[in-house]
């Protein structure tokens, strides 16, 4: 017979959705207010997955066979990962990069591009695709795969820093490094669900930064010398702000003479349970 014992963390999280579950039922049949009902109904959907998801999680290990079993899955699908693979796009012609990231759990790390290239880097499990000029998509063949621990994968990709870049980064549950410094960068776009996210600013020109992130964290790091205009929207989460360098003004907070800056960035940045930190 297996041995068979119960979780109590899965027990904890059961009876805790059992009682929230509850609450909900008694507050909208005693008359709750509808305007405040509508404003948080669009948040129940995601926290619903995001509950169901740590339940799961919770619940991974319940008998010494079945963990066995897991074991011996994880293993013969550790085999089917494929090798990380080099990528290089020459430069050729282009004279602008539009490039486009979407990945789904592990580690993502982009930076500069060695001299020549386009895009450049290491990839695990992923797809490629020049379309015209500067237009690159680079994309995980196979996502459902990366969830499952010690198959997440590892990125380190280059953009080039010879012509104008504008980037879009898409990530699932990831730890990602986004290293602008020696990018030409007009705009760099993120989207997030539960990253955490790290952006180092371009240090030169002038730059555009937006983020939606959903129950992760964002650190943007402004270079030294670079002044900044910091719009932010945190719906239940939390944000710090360095005042120091960013005073606050109406609608935000911006470095003085902004506007008369050479090298400045705009950073438009929103959160609905996540943390956002600017500095």
């Amino acid at each position: 017979m297996r041995d068979r014992r119960l979780d109590r963390g899965a027990s904890a999280l059961g009876i805790l959705f059992i009682l929230l579950g509850l609450i909900a039922f008694v507050w909208i049949f005693n008359g709750a207010d509808a305007e405040a009902f509508a404003a948080i109904a669009p948040f129940i959907g995601p926290l619903l997955l995001i509950g169901f998801g740590l339940v799961v999680l919770a619940m991974a290990v319940s008998t010494d066979g079945e963990r066995r079993s897991r074991a011996s899955v994880t293993s013969s699908t550790a085999d089917r990962v494929p090798a990380p693979e080099p990528v290089a796009l020459p430069i050729g012609t282009a004279d602008h990069a539009d490039v486009e990231i979407v990945f789904g759990a592990g580690h993502l790390h982009v930076g500069r591009a060695d001299p020549g290239h386009l895009v450049d880097g290491v990839m695990v499990g992923g797809g490629l695709e020049q379309d015209r000029g500067g237009r690159v998509h680079l994309w995980s063949e196979t996502p459902w795969l990366e969830w499952v621990p010690g198959l997440q994968r590892d990125w380190t990709i280059g953009v080039t820093g010879e012509v104008p870049v504008r980037m879009e980064v898409k990530a699932g549950a990831a730890d990602v490094d986004i290293d602008c410094r020696d990018l030409r960068l007009d705009e760099l776009i993120v989207r997030s669900g539960a990253s955490a996210v790290r952006v180092l600013a371009a240090a030169h020109g002038h730059s555009r930064i937006r983020t939606e992130t959903g129950a992760g964290s964002l650190d943007v790091t402004v270079p030294d010398g670079v002044a900044a205009r910091v719009r932010t929207t945190a719906v239940l989460g939390s944000r710090e702000i360095d005042l120091g360098r960013f005073p606050a003004v109406a609608g935000g907070y911006e470095t003085p003479g902004f506007l008369l800056a050479d090298d400045r960035v705009e950073i438009d940045a929103q959160t609905a349970v996540g943390s956002l930190r600017i500095r």
